[in-house]
């Protein structure tokens, strides 16, 4: 893997960016606490910079441009005082962002920052599911897996990351018919699993099928056309034949999902399998991904 430490993003080159939970409450707070009219910060100018950590604090924020001591004081203090928020995904990582926030002292001042707390502020359901995935991430190995398969495949995905390959997550459309075999789920629960598939000998890819069926489009010869046979259906999945193949199963529970794994399986024609679904903590996940041959 890469060195943590020399991955910061900002700009337009996050997939993510940090959200807050109720930014604009504490801007509210916050502006009760100023009184323009007793202050001389009348159409000053001063810009912020700080950077929201990976691990969920602020660092280095400082005045980039001054407008006067009293006016850096509040804009700094409005800045380095957030609290409640969580940092930017970047394929699936977490990672450092800089931002500059810019403050103008004039009659919009309010406005404009309440504003700007809004365009910030997450709704309740995307800050909950980020903050169980940053709970998941920066656990302890008897952390039990992420109830979330979307977010299971993103952990994955940088597990089977190193400097030179970034593995994608994509939806998996079925293999040309002379290119496939047929995999028959011998399970009562078949039609409720959820499935990831890697290819070991050309990882790029993290191919993931959802439980839910679902026609595929896909790309073939340079035009897009409707696939109306679902990678999985009725109990049947189609994995490519004669490669080393990764095949994880995933049911999500009430309280911890159960995985089947196999790894480096080649299929070379069609096959029943009975899928052994087993719970399992973090530590085993990393564990079995550090003997992945991509590490």
């Amino acid at each position: 893997m890469s060195n943590e430490d020399d991955i910061v993003f900002g700009g337009l080159y996050w997939e993510k960016a940090f959200i807050f939970k109720d930014l604009k409450t504490q801007t509210l707070n916050y502006l009760k606490t100023i009184d323009l009219n007793d202050i001389d910060c009348k159409d000053k100018r001063v810009i912020v910079s700080t950077v929201f950590g990976r691990n969920g604090k602020l660092k280095n924020t400082k005045i980039v441009k001054s407008g006067g001591p009293v006016c850096d004081s509040i804009a700094f203090y409005y800045v380095d005082g957030f609290k409640d928020w969580l940092p930017g995904l970047m394929r699936s990582r977490f990672v450092d962002i800089s931002y500059i926030f810019p403050f103008y002292f004039d009659n919009e001042f309010k406005s404009r920052l309440t504003n700007m707390a809004d365009y910030f502020t997450a709704s309740a359901n995307e800050y909950s599911l980020r903050e169980t995935y940053f709970n998941f991430i920066n656990s302890d190995s008897s952390h039990k897996i992420i109830n979330d398969f979307t977010f299971f495949n993103n952990y994955l995905a940088d597990q089977l990351s190193n400097d030179s390959t970034y593995v994608y997550n994509w939806e998996y459309d079925r293999p040309a018919n002379k290119n496939c075999i047929k995999i028959v789920l011998n399970n009562d629960i078949k039609d409720s699993i959820s499935f990831i598939i890697y290819y070991p000998d050309k990882p790029s890819v993290l191919y993931y099928i959802p439980a839910k069926e679902r026609g595929i489009i896909y790309w073939d010869n340079w035009e897009i056309k409707p696939n109306f046979s679902p990678a999985k259906k009725n109990g049947i999945l189609y994995l490519e034949k004669d490669i080393r193949t990764t095949l994880i199963g995933f049911i999500e529970g009430k309280e911890e999902p159960k995985l089947a794994i196999y790894k480096d399986i080649i299929f070379s024609r069609n096959t029943v399998i009975n899928l052994d679904l087993k719970v399992y903590k973090k530590k085993s996940i990393d564990a079995f991904f550090e003997k992945s041959n991509i590490k």
